[in-house]
């Protein structure tokens, strides 16, 4: 009897299931869509001035039908068979046209807007006297955007004045820049916010907590006044500092001199003691000399010398204490010739240098390459042309 109940139940549930499927393409169905117009086919114009929508009425109920949300075991076009947002509870919020399309539905003709939004979390289509041009005057709206495909890189001018990182709708502070000192953050893009009727320009910036790979990425918008274009000079808060993350050699001395990770660079400076510290010099060591990727153009240095058999063994002895390392070079570069005599009067070189040196993994991540970055141990010489 149990069973039989079961079995029922089951075969009911079929039943109703079926039903409420067929029902739904049954309705869809009776929707018949044609496409009249498109817009937005130039790069930009879709979410331009002139595609630019807001809700006409605040008080009357206009809701918007879903578009296409196709069920992918029934491969069917499921437009308009439900609500999915009233316009009047969209106050804030600027749309962008898609499409104008022509509906035909139990013998009537309408026509509609397919709208979305700049993130596309809301779309569907709307009656077409529903909404009129123009960003929302609500709020802060996005009007024009500035693409940086490759990312710049920004930092804060003051940190003597508060100044947060703002959500996209500028009501919620995401970060107080000036709790980290030494950030450099890559900004996507610079956009145009238009706010109470007046437009200011904010960059869209991103970037993990004083580069620890533990955390997670902070992003949000800052008024680009507040910013400078560049790393960030202040590398004390940060566990090391690539080469390419300089503004000017006399920058990256003073990182060599004083960061608490570059005691090795220190004994390696110290054993040419005339050799200036070069960063370009330096960027062409790490490229050129400490990296499988094709190599770069050297121009400006010439006479360069490199320390391939020192190189390797500091690689194979990674975990040995920075003493251990610094006998390790002094006893190899004796073996080349390089006395202490000599290399006080290569005043004439100058050193290209990088070295990161037993630093916590879990912080610093790895090269993008599938490899550790925790240990690099490159430095080179060469005279200016």
């Amino acid at each position: 009897m149990k069973k039989v109940i079961k079995y029922s139940l089951i075969t009911l549930s079929a039943v109703l299931f079926f039903s409420f499927i067929q029902q739904i393409t049954t309705d869809a169905a009776s929707y018949k869509i044609k496409t009249i117009q498109t817009y937005g086919t130039a790069i930009g114009q879709e979410y331009s001035e002139e595609n630019a929508y807001h809700t006409r009425s605040l008080t009357k109920n206009v809701w918007a039908y879903n578009a296409n949300t196709n069920l992918d075991n029934l491969k069917k076009d499921n437009s308009f068979t439900k609500r999915v947002f009233n316009l009047k509870n969209q106050k804030g919020q600027t749309f962008f046209i898609g499409s104008k399309v022509k509906v035909y539905h139990k013998g009537k003709i309408k026509y509609y807007y397919y709208i979305y939004t700049r993130s596309g979390h809301k779309n569907g289509y709307v009656p077409l006297n529903s909404i009129k041009q123009g960003f929302s005057p609500y709020g802060y709206q996005m009007v024009k955007i500035k693409w940086h495909p490759y990312g710049l890189r920004v930092y804060l001018k003051d940190f003597k004045k508060p100044t947060y990182l703002w959500n996209a709708k500028h009501t919620k502070k995401i970060a107080k820049l000036n709790d980290y000192p030494s950030m450099t953050w890559t900004q996507f893009y610079t956009t145009t916010i238009r706010h109470n009727g007046k437009d200011k320009q904010y960059y869209r910036v991103f970037g993990k907590p004083n580069n620890d790979q533990r955390k997670k990425d902070i992003d949000g918008f800052i008024d680009v006044n507040s910013m400078q274009i560049g790393y960030n000079p202040n590398h004390t808060q940060l566990p090391y500092s690539t080469v390419d993350e300089f503004n000017n050699t006399s920058e990256y001395i003073k990182y060599l001199k004083t960061h608490k990770s570059q005691k090795l660079s220190r004994e390696i400076m110290q054993l040419f003691p005339n050799s200036t510290p070069d960063l370009t010099l330096s960027r062409i060591a790490v490229a050129n000399y400490d990296t499988d990727y094709e190599k770069g153009s050297t121009e400006g240095y010439r006479d360069i010398i490199s320390f391939p058999t020192i190189q390797s063994k500091l690689y194979k002895n990674k975990k040995a204490s920075t003493a251990t390392k610094v006998k390790i070079i002094k006893k190899e570069l004796a073996k080349q010739g390089y006395t202490a005599k000599k290399r006080a009067a290569m005043s004439n070189y100058k050193l290209g240098i990088q070295i990161v040196n037993n630093l916590n993994e879990k912080i610093i991540g790895n090269d993008g390459n599938g490899g550790s970055i925790n240990n690099r141990y490159v430095f080179i010489l060469a005279k200016k042309d």
